[in-house]
């Protein structure tokens, strides 16, 4: 599972804005201990102390603890605080966020040691979150969603897609093939072709196949990509499965204006082989210019 994390700047202006509240916070209890109490005495001594703690440590906690992971100023730049797994973060993990929050905001140079934290972790994590195994992610970004992509073999290929061995592709390497189907319409033709080439032949040696004459790379690897998603997330029998028994993933044969489907070749001991497909057009496969 990937997760759109939050940046410093966005960090830094959610801060800022809670930053302000417990200022604003501050302020009103001073204001209540100097004309409420006086001002004199171990009484507003002890308001001012006891809403200092409160503001300092209770508010981030509180905020948390029934924002689910967010804050004001969380909110106002649409972030959240979640667990490295990705849940709801819990009291516990606002308090030790909260708690090693003054060491990364308050001692010398202010904010300088979550900055630092967040540029040398993988998470963007300052120490709170480092040792509360929590990372703040972005709800709200104006990128596209992400949006799920099935892919066909090309027409005239299902039974070849359907028979490739795709177990030894990693994760890695389909993704790498997914994003090169996805942004193959707009790269040029020769881009594209020498591209193709060079995601299709380590993958041909790693999978210890030979590509049949007249199979371009391109279509190579939207083969590859359609047998890899058949075999890992097949879709739902009602958008991708076969409307007729066969064992590629072929329509059904035209009809109407093409012309009555072919019937079905005799079998039997003496019936002869059906005549092999026409091949695809002649031209290398693999050949791209440099």
């Amino acid at each position: 599972m990937e997760f759109d994390l939050a940046g410093i700047a966005s960090r830094s202006l959610a801060r800022a804005l809670d930053a302000l509240i417990q200022g604003a916070l501050l302020f009103a209890i001073v204001l209540i201990a100097l004309t409420v109490l006086g001002g004199e005495g171990a009484a507003a001594l002890v308001v001012v102390i006891v809403g200092v703690a409160l503001v300092v440590l209770g508010y981030p906690i509180l905020t948390e603890v029934l924002m689910r992971g967010s804050s004001p100023g969380k909110a106002a730049l649409g972030i959240r605080v979640v667990t490295v797994e990705g849940a709801p973060i819990t009291p516990r993990h606002a308090f030790v966020r909260a708690a090693l929050g003054l060491v990364d905001f308050l001692l010398v140079p202010g904010g300088m040691i979550a900055a630092v934290s967040a540029l040398l972790t993988e998470r963007n994590q300052r120490l709170g979150d480092v040792f509360a195994g929590t990372m703040v992610v972005r709800e709200r970004s104006a990128s596209t969603p992400p949006r799920a992509v099935w892919f066909n073999p090309p027409p005239g290929l299902e039974g070849y897609a359907h028979r490739l061995d795709v177990a030894r592709v990693t994760p890695d390497q389909f993704g790498l093939v997914r994003s090169f189907l996805l942004r193959s319409p707009q790269l040029a033709p020769e881009a594209r072709a020498a591209l193709s080439v060079r995601l299709a032949t380590p993958l041909t040696a790693m999978m210890a196949h030979t590509v049949p004459p007249g199979i371009y790379a391109d279509q190579f690897l939207q083969c590859v990509a359609a047998a890899y998603q058949r075999r890992h997330a097949p879709p739902p029998a009602a958008t991708a499965a076969p409307t007729a028994p066969g064992p590629g993933w072929a329509p059904p044969p035209p009809t109407g204006p093409m012309g009555p489907p072919r019937p079905l070749p005799p079998t039997g001991p003496g019936a002869a082989p059906p005549p092999p497909p026409p091949p695809p057009p002649a031209r290398d496969p693999w050949s791209a210019p440099s």
